[in-house]
């Protein structure tokens, strides 16, 4: 079975890296890493060549991983066409995504459709089956949903954004965002 961890990695920051770390770590055959095509609509969004060779630098330690090309040059279409097109891996999300999925594009289909791995940032796991069961679509495909507890920096690349803190990537990200004169 495979796994997808998406998002925009503008840059990859050290909570990706221990997500990916863990997620590696697991009972997957393959964890792919799918970074958002530079048409998807975010402010300050580098090129997708410069996050996806930060993300090959950060993730070379790891056998099982590979990085997806799959949304470099498309319209983003959503998630769903994503994990549609890769054949429907289980899709590894943060808490915030669950609470914010009912906004994403074809949601119910989306959720009907796939199986999905949340790993917890800043709500309990007993919290998020709550959110689930009172919701009347989510509740329907409550077995869609597996939790994970993990304890990983609350960093975003946001901060990283606004600070160029180096404590927040890897060694060798912050390396290349210096080298690209990124950010």
């Amino acid at each position: 079975m495979r796994i997808v961890f998406g998002g925009s990695f503008n840059p990859p920051t050290i909570a990706h890296y221990e997500i990916i770390k863990k997620l590696s770590s697991l009972d997957y055959e393959e964890v792919i890493i799918v970074p958002n095509g530079d048409r998807y609509k975010l402010k300050e969004l580098v090129n997708f060549d410069h996050r996806y060779n930060m993300l090959e630098i950060m993730t070379r330690e790891f056998e099982n991983v590979t990085i997806s090309r799959i949304e470099e040059n498309s319209n983003f279409k959503g998630t769903i066409e994503t994990l549609r097109n890769l054949n429907h891996p289980v899709f590894a999300m943060g808490d915030d995504s669950l609470i914010t999925i009912k906004t994403w594009i074809n949601y119910e289909v989306l959720i009907s459709e796939n199986n999905f791995l949340v790993f917890t940032r800043n709500k309990k796991i007993s919290d998020l089956i709550t959110y689930i069961k009172e919701d009347e679509i989510l509740n329907k495909y409550i077995n869609h949903f597996t939790f994970l507890e993990l304890d990983f920096p609350n960093v975003s690349s946001s901060m990283f954004r606004k600070t160029n803190d180096q404590s927040l990537v890897t060694k060798g990200v912050y390396e290349y965002i210096i080298k690209n004169n990124l950010y």
